[in-house]
């Protein structure tokens, strides 16, 4: 049994190996053929898109691009978790899943986001720099949408998570394979469509 990531070249040359040895079965790691899934919603599904760009307008005005924002981020991140930091990630594109692990991580900084662009320094000197960001961060119905999309990917994130284990997982794949389907349609519907033009327009139109 060979196991070959999906690369086209790679997958010839273990056919190849195949033809001299035709008892060898050659088949994709799963993890290799999950990771490129979670390319595709944020590059050719429109509701994606944007969200991923927001993210990382957020990491550069309070990670540490803009040091007043960020300063002001931090002492609220520490606040918010009992004296420990926890601030931003680099999405890297050699991270698997590198674009929604980005938007969970938003999710988990929503309270810190929100008090930080609440507070009198923030307001006093950063508001009318970052206003379009602020309306969007203060919106409850932008944080509903980005949790109800984030849901959208739960089953394949599980799928990923499985070929980090050392253990028989393939009843396990098939079963969230077959989830992937059902949460996709159950989530990405009409009527979050509809939410997702509204903020993709607000997003693009003003920032």
């Amino acid at each position: 049994l060979l196991l070959f990531d999906g690369a086209s070249n790679v997958q010839k040359a273990a056919h190849l190996v195949s033809v001299t040895h035709p008892h060898i079965n050659v088949v994709h790691g799963a993890k290799h053929v999950v990771s490129p899934f979670f390319k595709d919603p944020f590059t050719k599904v429109s509701i994606f898109k944007p969200l991923s760009l927001f993210f990382q307008w957020c990491r550069n005005i309070f990670g540490s691009t803009h040091h007043g924002p960020h300063a002001i981020f931090r002492k609220h991140s520490i606040i918010y978790n009992n004296g420990i930091y926890i601030g931003f990630i680099k999405i890297s594109e050699c991270c698997m899943a590198g674009e929604l692990i980005g938007l969970l991580h938003l999710l988990r900084l929503r309270d810190i986001l929100r008090a930080t662009i609440a507070s009198k320094e923030f307001k006093d000197i950063w508001e009318k720099t970052f206003w379009r960001e602020v309306i969007v961060l203060e919106n409850n119905e932008f944080w509903k949408y980005l949790f109800t999309l984030c849901c959208s990917l739960y089953a394949p994130m599980r799928i990923l998570r499985l070929a980090d284990q050392k253990i028989p997982t393939m009843d396990k794949l098939h079963y969230y394979v077959c989830q992937t389907d059902k949460l996709l349609a159950k989530y990405v519907s009409s009527n979050t469509v509809s939410t997702a033009e509204r903020f993709n327009s607000r997003i693009y139109t003003n920032l």
